[in-house]
Parts: structure tokens; sequence; C-alpha cells
């Protein structure tokens, strides 16, 4: 057989999605293909169909020494290292770039994978490259937008998403995509038709069911809620956000929200979140949380070393930082971050999990501020146990709950509300004494108030 004719029987199993025959037939006609960088590649893609990742990339890299400028296994080996190294995947991306500086298929692949890391700006020149080299483009067109989305700029990005679909009408991203912008903008019905609309087209697709079930959660619908989530979780089982949430509609009470879904919440609600709080829903918490500690006379009034936990864009920095000589802000969320570096309220930003932090340092605090974090977590054994570690002696704990009456802990709506009862055993098993605790209401939820809890504690002199 000659090569030509094997190149064609593996490139139709590969098409028809018969990758374990696939490369056993690679396997086969090895010897007689072995410095053929085409079969060297497509022998690549049947190990990248199955996960064999090195062995893939071992076949890519090969092919590309018997042919250094083979566009095709360059993108292929970029598209292998997107998930877990951005500096591998743009080399490989931008070197096929290089040799075709106006392939649509390229600028996509490196705007996706600036877009996959929040490079959004660089994102959106390569998209806007791509839909220089074809204005028809509505994959170019639909990347640009929800790119031009995560910028802010919602007008332009429903605008491009439309023109996509005027494209094609039946493209399921850009479908998705302007589904979640009206869902953001509560715009619940026009988000129901278009995820309804690809669900009818591709029933089984995981972002459609997932977001469908979540559009339910926001209209109190938890009995079609659950339909979805529950065809979406048969699709990927495995998404610990959707495990959680799917817990939440079925009143069940894990012991804290996943951190990926915590970290990717705050990440995209970071540029509304001060509007959205403050303005929105009235949350004025950090300022009376702060008067709480002030104006007592049974502790300080000043601190040596504070530390905000779950400190996001800096709320609660604001208002204590007069009182605290270096201020440590601690965030999952980087976009959060971001806005609270720009205020230069803290003298030090750190970005993790508390829990990790605190367990990773070797600083001791007299200060501990947590405001409206206890929310994403339930069980908060672990929490106090590290803020006991990191304490000075007497150090000084103000925080805050959404409050429960009866129990411990549940789940409701995707945050925790945590009892009195609870807080006190958790703060005597840590050598915490409560000073003085009180109820407020925390923040709107539609033409109601939530009931926060705010507690002030200090560590036990030894």
């Amino acid at each position: 057989m000659s090569n030509l004719k094997d190149i064609q029987e593996i490139v139709t199993l590969y098409n028809q999605g018969d990758f374990s025959n696939g490369i056993k037939r690679c396997e086969n006609i090895f010897d007689s293909n072995k410095t053929n960088p085409i079969f060297l590649h497509i022998f690549g893609l049947f190990h990248h169909a199955l996960s064999n990742q090195e062995k893939a990339i071992s076949l890519y890299k090969k092919s590309l020494e018997i042919k250094p400028d083979y566009i095709d296994a360059l993108v292929s080996l970029g598209r292998l290292h997107v998930e877990s190294d951005f500096e591998e995947s743009f080399f490989n991306f931008n070197k096929a770039l290089q040799l075709n500086e106006q392939s649509v298929d390229i600028l996509n692949c490196l705007g996706d994978l600036h877009f996959k890391y929040e490079k959004y700006e660089q994102a959106k020149e390569y998209f806007h490259k791509a839909l220089n080299q074809n204005q028809s483009d509505n994959i170019s067109m639909s990347n640009f937008g929800i790119c031009l989305y995560r910028l802010g700029d919602t007008e332009n990005a429903i605008t491009n998403l439309q023109k996509s679909l005027e494209i094609e009408p039946n493209y399921i991203s850009a479908l998705n995509n302007l589904a979640v912008i009206y869902m953001d903008l509560e715009n619940y019905q026009e988000g129901l038709s278009l995820l309804q609309k690809v669900i009818s087209l591709e029933k089984n697709n995981f972002l459609a069911n997932k977001n469908a079930g979540l559009l339910y959660i926001k209209l109190e619908d938890f009995e079609k809620a659950k339909i979805f989530i529950e065809n979406a979780l048969k699709y990927n089982k495995d998404d610990d956000e959707l495990n959680f949430i799917y817990d939440s509609v079925n009143n069940k009470t894990p012991k804290n929200a996943p951190l990926n879904y915590v970290e990717s919440l705050f990440n995209n609600y970071a540029k509304n979140f001060e509007r959205s709080l403050t303005k929105e829903l009235d949350y004025k918490f950090p300022k009376k949380m702060c008067e709480f500690v002030i104006d007592r006379n049974d502790i300080p009034n000043n601190f040596d070393n504070a530390i905000d936990l779950g400190c996001g864009t800096g709320l609660s920095g604001e208002v204590f930082r007069d009182y605290v000589d270096f201020f440590t802000g601690v965030d999952l969320s980087n976009n959060m971050l971001d806005i609270a570096k720009k205020k230069k309220i803290y003298d030090e930003l750190l970005t993790g999990d508390i829990c990790n932090i605190l367990e990773k340092s070797t600083k001791k605090y007299n200060l501990f501020i947590i405001a409206d974090v206890f929310v994403y977590i339930g069980e908060l054994q672990d929490v106090f146990s590290q803020i006991k570690n990191r304490s000075e002696e007497g150090a000084a704990i103000i925080f805050s709950t959404e409050h429960l009456e009866d129990g411990d802990y549940r789940l409701v709506k995707q945050r925790y509300r945590h009892s009195k009862n609870y807080i006190e055993k958790i703060l005597k098993q840590n050598n915490f004494n409560l000073i003085d605790f009180k109820t407020e209401k925390l923040r709107k939820d539609k033409n109601s108030y939530i009931t926060g809890g705010i507690y002030l504690a200090n560590l036990e002199n030894k």
C-alpha cells in the first residue's frame, strides 16, 4: 500500500471518530510512514483525541522535526497546551501565524487562548484581526462579541453576537453566549428562548442545560431548574459548581462551596460588584462592622497588623484603613484584587483560599476582618483553627454571617446561613471569647431584606 493510501485510510478513520482503531492502524503502518510529517501529525491527533497527551506531543514534535513549517502540527501542538501551559501554546500558535498571517483560524486560536486566561484586551485584538480578514466569519464575530462583553461593552457585544446569528442562525456558541448576557441583564425570557433553541438543536448541550437550570433558579422555579441541571450532570457529572447548585435546589447542605465556583463567580462579578452590592442591594455591613469594633472601650481601636480575609474590591479595607498600621488583603479572585490594588488600601495583597493562605503564613495578626465570606463556607472549624494559629495574644476578629435561627448552618440560594449557637460553639472550640453580637439588615433580596449577624470576638489570653 502506498503512503498516500495509508494517509487516506487513517484520515477516514479520524473523521469517523474511530480513534482506537485509528491508533492500531497507525501502529501497523508506522515503519513505512515514520518519516512522513502528515502521517505523524494524524497519528498524534488520534492520541490527542484519547487524551494520550505525552504520546501526542511526541508525535507532533517528530512531525515538526521533519517539517518545521508544518502549520497544522504547530496549531495542534498549540491546542494541546491550551489548558495547561499558556506560554507553550502561544509559542506554537504564534509561530503558525508567522507562517500565515492571514489565517482566520489561527487568529481565533490565539484569541481563544488569551480569552481563556482572561487576557481580554489581547484576545479582542486577535478576534478583531480575524474579522478584518473575513468580515462575514460568524465565529470571529461571536468571539469578538463575548470578548467585548467581558470588557464591559455590553451594547456592542450584543450587536456582534446578533450579527453572528444573522450569518449563521444555528451557531451554538453565539446562542449560548447571547443567552448568558441576557441572563446577566435579567432579560430572562430572551435568554430562555435562546437556550431552548440550543437544546432543540443539540439536546445534550452541557452549557445550554446548565444555563437553563441557573436561569430557572433566578426565576425561583426550582422544579424546572432540577430538570435542566440533572440533564447537564448527565454530560458532566464531575462539575463541582453544578453539583453544588444541584444540592442547593434539593435542600441539601454540603460543607462548603467549591473554590472554583466562588473564584469564577467573583471574577465575573468584579466589574459590577460594588455598584450592585452598595447601590442595588443596599449593603452597608463594612461600615457597621467597623463601628462595632471602634466604638468599644474594652478592645484597642488601633491595630499593628490586620488581615482582611475575602477582601474583594476593598469595601471593608476602606473603612478600617485608618485604624490599621500594616494591612493585608486576601481574596480568591484576581479580578477583585485588581480593583482593590488600584485603590491602594492594602500594604499587601495575596491571592488564594483563605485557609491555605493562613496555613502557609508565618505572620501573626491582631485583627481579622471577614465580611460576607462565610456565606460560601458552611463548616467553619478549619477556618477558625487557622485563624487561631495566626493570632497574636488577644487578637480581635470581626465577621458577618447571614443569620440562621435554628440548626448549625444551611445552604439557601447557594449561600450559607449560620446560627448564633453554631458560631458560639466554633469560637469556644478555638479559644475565642464572643465579646458582642447583633443582627442587622444585611442586604436586599427582592422586596425584603436578609438578616445578617455581626460578631466580635477575641482570642483568650493564655
